[in-house]
């Protein structure tokens, strides 16, 4: 028989296999996606906030050798002064960069690091919590899909009444 096969015959071993422990492995992901949340939340809730202004988007080069367009950031500190960084994620397309040239954007700082911002967006802080939660969801409702296909295969085979 082959996983095709497998796979839709619902009491097959595969099924009753995958419908005992997805559940149990999308539960951990989301469980492991909370955390993630609540660690990040954590870390930057004392971190300074301000809006920085996309100032330029140049060409570099990546370790391996390709070309890569990393935007640069400029934005101003409670005390006046000008500060600036470089936004880690990079573009390989130049038509159509991460972060436009003149955008305004949040960003986040540890409080006397102004060198250590980071884009303050919600899909850059909770990418891995968002990334869990997302893997979470789907590999539980397969596991429950799994294990409603195996109740219904149950009940329509009845033993016949004496």
């Amino acid at each position: 028989m082959s996983l095709s096969q497998e796979i839709q015959t619902p009491g097959s071993r595969f099924v009753r296999f995958t419908a005992s422990f997805l559940p149990w492995i999308g539960g951990f992901l989301l469980a492991l996606a909370a955390v993630s949340a609540a660690n990040t939340w954590w870390v930057f809730r004392s971190w300074s906030c301000a809006e920085a202004v996309v100032t330029d988007n140049s060409a570099s080069q990546s370790t391996k050798g390709d070309v890569v367009y990393v935007s640069h950031l400029r934005f101003r500190l409670p005390t006046g002064q000008l500060s600036t960084f470089i936004d880690p994620a990079t573009s390989t397309d130049p038509d159509d960069p991460d972060l436009p040239t003149a955008a305004v954007v949040p960003i986040v700082y540890p409080p006397g690091h102004p060198e250590s911002a980071r884009v303050g967006s919600i899909s850059r802080l909770y990418k891995t919590a968002i990334i869990l939660g997302v893997l979470g969801v789907a590999i539980f409702d397969s596991g429950i899909i799994f294990r409603l296909r195996l109740k219904r295969a149950a009940n329509s085979v009845k033993p016949p009444r004496a």
